[in-house]
């Protein structure tokens, strides 16, 4: 339980500095504020822990999604951080899409959830989170990602080719739909779904020069090369 506070706590930190203006002077602190600024995460992480869902606090439910020999069904656990994957508050929605992550085969029902959050959260947090689980669950994500892909705007469209390319070879379902965007799609998202074909292709069989896979596709689309800043 420990790891999850810290990771929330640790979460809200670099979130808070990452949404910092670029003109922000450090020097400029005063060591209090930010001693306050550092409990105030910390407690807010805590106070994450403590949300209720189904009658019990999200802790209980984090803890059940670990547990091998679980008091509660695993439906009921799913159920209780689905609705915690829709709180208004980013720390409870990290680690309910954290917590998921343990059940990935049996996460099925929390799949167009996670997808939502993982392509259109505002926290970066959360949609790293929900990425992550996604990739776990693997191809059972997949259908919900093409769908996400093929209606969502652009944005939502290069975060989705990115789980796609975490996911790998068991994302091979997703390659007609890729395949069609590299005609269509602005060219930034074309390297993004270059780079899904790629991983894809890489991590499938038989693709012994795979090394060179993200040259050909950027060749054949147009696109540039894969873009190097996340999403």
């Amino acid at each position: 339980m420990l790891d999850v506070l810290a990771k929330l706590a640790l979460a809200t930190l670099l979130t808070i500095h990452a949404e910092q203006p670029r003109d922000a002077s450090p020097d400029a602190e005063n060591p209090q504020q930010k001693a306050a600024e550092r409990w105030q995460t910390a407690s807010s992480a805590a106070a994450a822990l403590d949300s209720v869902f189904l009658g019990k606090p999200l802790r209980f439910w984090i803890e059940q999604a670990a547990a091998a020999a679980p008091l509660e069904p695993r439906t009921k656990t799913v159920e209780a951080l689905i609705l915690a994957l829709d709180d208004e508050t980013p720390e409870v929605r990290v680690a309910a899409g954290d917590a998921l992550g343990h059940l990935a085969g049996d996460a099925a029902a929390a799949i167009p959830v996670l997808a939502r959050r993982a392509t259109a959260d505002e926290s970066a947090w959360v949609r790293s989170s929900a990425a992550e689980t996604l990739a776990a669950m693997g191809p059972a994500a997949v259908p919900q990602l093409i769908e996400t892909f093929r209606v969502g705007e652009k944005m939502v469209r290069i975060r989705a080719s990115a789980v796609l390319a975490a996911i790998g070879a068991d994302a091979r379902s997703a390659v007609p739909v890729l395949k069609d965007a590299l005609r269509k799609e602005p060219e930034d998202v074309r390297s993004r779904v270059a780079e899904a074909l790629a991983s894809i292709a890489a991590l499938g069989p038989g693709a012994a020069d795979a090394s060179q896979a993200p040259t050909r596709l950027a060749s054949r689309s147009g696109a540039v090369a894969p873009a190097a800043a996340s999403a």
